[in-house]
């Protein structure tokens, strides 16, 4: 490494996932403040199952505002329903079609380790005995990365078909995180199934951010089966709500709730930082207070949840640094 006189360790990262450290810190946030959101929700996929139709519901809003939790909250209500999640990445090659792949995976139970063979057969028990099965299996083999064929221009139809078979046996939904860093691809096979799926209880749902359009402004218009729910900031009666929860002095409350400005993550993570300062203990996502008299408590308060984040993993790293 440059401006390094030895060589330096390096490891490539395979996956993510949250450690027992982070989950026993983190906050769970409440459920507040959504419930016009929610049943816009629960009305689309009402539709979807009541009429056989194919639903396209995109939910906007800022980094930090709630979507994946409304989003969460939607799919515990819904029952008898496939849930199919999948995430847009923001770096990488090859991942323009990342988030069907883990939502394909996730409708047989794989997870992609598995040998090509099991995961045709997987494919092929769904497909039963339909016309198109060796074409769509094929197509979904190089969508999972079983296959390093390109991915061919009729992978939309070849989803759209596996949806609509699926959803033969119980209505789908399929979620896609962060569809504000999808590349075209994905948005064609997405548009592509709002478009052209007959007679299938099927709900697409997108989370994004407002800049979304900027770069899709023709996302869902004209589409009947197309509906948008934006999420503003919370107002002051629902984050009181929020940190309520907390045993906290009312001081501190009031602080986190005029900082966070209606942002549940920001709040959140206002409680956390907290806990990293020895402020408070966090147990089962509820802070009790531990710092002492709350006038004596000095903050320096990140102005936005970006550079909270950016303070607390900066902290984590120093930490880890200083324990290896």
């Amino acid at each position: 490494m440059k401006g390094k006189a030895e060589p330096v360790a390096a490891w490539r990262l395979l996956d993510a996932a949250r450690s027992p450290r982070a989950a026993k810190r983190r906050a769970t946030n409440l459920f507040v403040g959504r419930d016009p959101q929610l049943r816009l929700l629960q009305d689309a996929f009402q539709r979807a199952v009541g009429e056989h139709t194919c639903q396209l519901v995109t939910v906007l809003g800022t980094a930090g505002i709630g979507k994946t939790r409304l989003a969460e909250e939607f799919a515990a209500t819904i029952s008898d329903a496939l849930v199919l999640t999948g995430r847009c990445l923001s770096y990488g090659q090859g991942a323009t079609y990342w988030p069907l792949r883990q939502a394909v995976l996730g409708a047989v139970g794989l997870t992609g380790e598995e040998p090509a063979d099991a995961a045709e057969a997987a494919f092929t028990a769904v497909l039963r005995n339909d016309p198109d099965a060796a074409n769509i299996v094929n197509r979904l083999l190089i969508l999972a990365g079983f296959n390093r064929e390109a991915v061919p221009e009729d992978v939309p139809w070849a989803v759209r078909l596996f949806l609509e078979l699926l959803a033969a046996q119980w209505p789908v939904l399929l979620e896609v995180d962060d569809l504000h860093w999808a590349e075209s691809g994905l948005l064609e096979v997405l548009e592509h199934v709002a478009d052209w799926s007959r007679d299938s209880p099927i709900m697409l749902l997108g989370l994004a951010r407002p800049e979304f359009y900027d770069s899709r402004p023709a996302w869902g218009g004209g589409k009947l089966n197309a509906t948008a729910v934006l999420l503003s900031p919370l107002d002051d009666a629902a984050t009181v709500s929020l940190v309520d929860k907390h045993d906290l002095p009312e001081a501190i409350k009031r602080r986190i709730v005029d900082t966070s400005g209606g942002n549940p993550l920001f709040a959140e993570q206002l409680v956390a930082m907290l806990a990293d300062e020895g402020h408070v203990a966090l147990a089962s996502g509820v802070a009790t207070w531990t710092g002492g008299p709350a006038e004596d408590v000095r903050w320096a308060m990140p102005p936005t949840v970006s550079a909270l984040l950016a303070a607390r993993i900066e902290s984590d790293m120093v930490t880890i640094i200083a324990c290896r």
